[in-house]
């Protein structure tokens, strides 16, 4: 397949769709893509019924988070969601379907009107019902990758995952999988860098910013000649529950249950152990434990994990109290147990938990980061110090070698030279260690502990230095520390 050019002339956004790959010249912007989902969610369980869909202006800007009452920056980002083109090439046993999309067809907004009207193309709208190609759409415009290769071997990737195993595996020649990352043949033409310069990166990659572990090894002649790849791939074990089972599949599978309808479930009285739960349960006379509300509670909790249910009500209650504050709750408890039995609540749940899961992995890596940061500056604190104290004490004994370093290793016109001729009167001898200025000392350290072997200095390696001198209530205090600072 041939990479697709970005179109100079309408400067559309192209995403390219097929069985085996999936390349993007553009991604959507955080905001887009949070108009994209909602206009999408608000419509989801009607996509089989209707084609014409309304959403109240007010809900749509506080879901993604549009704090002007102009509507000019939200009728920017729909003409976004509009000029972003899907193309679909769909290859099974009766050949190759080409198909041309966009990420919405209609729109409207009405002055005088809080409400948006729109619409999806009858061919997208009919694929969106599916939830694998679903799934690949939220993929498509969420994944971060750092290149577009990255993308088109995760999606290689998913589309060889067999989802009972959780794992999958393929040879592909080398012609086939340069196909799949769509390179044109003059690009990387020699094999040894398409794996150096692309696959490797991309593999990278996608093991740190994905939830798959890939694995692409060359597939060799006798010889050593490169003939194609083979591609492993598995779900990280974090991952398996949420991504292995499309976001909307668990919905449908909740609506389509035929115990909901057939035969009844085992219901559990629901425990709270939350107080602020408990109190606004209490202040609002909502009982939970009425049959019909209990039996829906149980499904949930089947889909959820039961330690997750107490959670969920926690998001609704917050929900509830906010649209309460802006008068569309006005009778609390019945809007509460309407949110219950809501599917799309649960599938707010659902990507808002990834979200916030995300949120909080992206922070704790960070504060790991910011942490191992600090303690390097302290290691490199103590190795100066710890250098200067060597030096100075076995300063006669150094003398000689000082002299060679400094005039061996800085050129006369590097800026350490010219310290020490205008502030130590161009003097090279122990004194710029034992008896100088602090602005000529400590450039001179710091250049001479490159060389501290030289010196007959041993210095001791960072990990070394951690497990003799970093304690837990050290290691507490920084974390403390960066925390504040993020």
């Amino acid at each position: 397949m041939k990479k697709i050019k970005k179109d100079v002339e309408n400067d559309n956004k192209k995403l390219i769709i097929s069985s085996f790959n999936i390349n993007i010249e553009e991604k959507l912007n955080t905001k887009a893509q949070s108009l994209w989902f909602s206009l999408l969610f608000n419509a989801f369980t009607e996509l089989k019924h209707q084609n014409k869909f309304l959403i109240p202006a007010g809900q749509l800007k506080q879901e993604i988070k549009y704090a002007s009452k102009n509507n000019q920056g939200l009728k920017k980002l729909l003409a976004e969601l509009k000029s972003v083109i899907i193309e679909w090439k769909i290859a099974d046993k009766y050949g190759e379907t080409w198909e041309l999309n966009s990420l919405l067809a209609d729109c409207r907004i009405k002055t005088g009107t809080d409400a948006i009207e729109y619409s999806f193309s009858s061919f997208l709208q009919e694929k969106l019902t599916e939830p694998d190609i679903f799934t690949k759409l939220n993929l498509l415009l969420t994944r971060r990758f750092k290149s577009k290769n990255s993308l088109a071997i995760y999606c290689l990737s998913i589309d060889n995952l067999y989802s009972r195993s959780n794992f999958g595996i393929k040879n592909f020649t080398l012609q086939e999988f340069r196909h799949h990352l769509g390179l044109e043949e003059y690009e990387y033409f020699k094999p040894g860098e398409l794996l150096k310069h692309v696959i490797k990166k991309s593999e990278e990659d996608i093991n740190i910013n994905s939830d798959l572990n890939v694995k692409i090894i060359p597939i060799r002649t006798d010889i050593g000649k490169i003939t194609g790849f083979q591609l492993e791939v598995s779900i990280k074990p974090d991952f398996v529950k949420f991504y292995r089972q499309p976001k909307i599949a668990e919905i449908e599978n909740l609506q389509n249950k035929p115990e909901i309808n057939k035969k009844k479930v085992k219901v559990e009285p629901v425990s709270i152990t939350d107080k602020g739960l408990k109190q606004f349960l209490s202040t609002q006379n909502i009982n939970l434990n009425n049959f019909t509300i209990l039996e829906r509670l149980s499904l949930i909790s089947g889909s959820l994990g039961k330690e997750n249910l107490e959670e969920y009500l926690l998001f609704l209650m917050s929900y509830t109290e906010q649209e309460h504050k802006k008068g569309n709750a006005k009778k609390i408890p019945g809007f509460f147990i309407n949110l219950i039995k809501d599917d799309l609540q649960l599938q707010n749940y659902i990507l808002n938990r990834e979200k916030h899961k995300k949120a909080s992995q992206d922070k704790a890596a960070k504060i790991t980061e910011l942490v191992d940061k600090k303690l390097r500056e302290k290691y490199d604190s103590f190795i100066s110090e710890d250098f200067r104290e060597y030096f100075t004490n076995n300063a006669d004994r150094l003398e000689a070698k000082l002299i060679e370093v400094i005039k061996t290793t800085l050129p006369s016109d590097h800026f350490i030279r010219e310290i020490i001729a205008k502030i130590h009167k161009g003097t090279i001898d122990k004194t710029l260690i034992t008896n100088s200025k602090s602005q000529v000392k400590y450039p001179v350290l710091s250049h001479l502990k490159n060389y501290s072997g030289e010196f007959g200095y041993n210095t001791i390696s960072f990990e070394s230095w951690k497990a003799k001198t970093v304690t837990d209530k050290l290691l507490e205090e920084i974390k403390e520390e960066v925390t504040k600072e993020l």
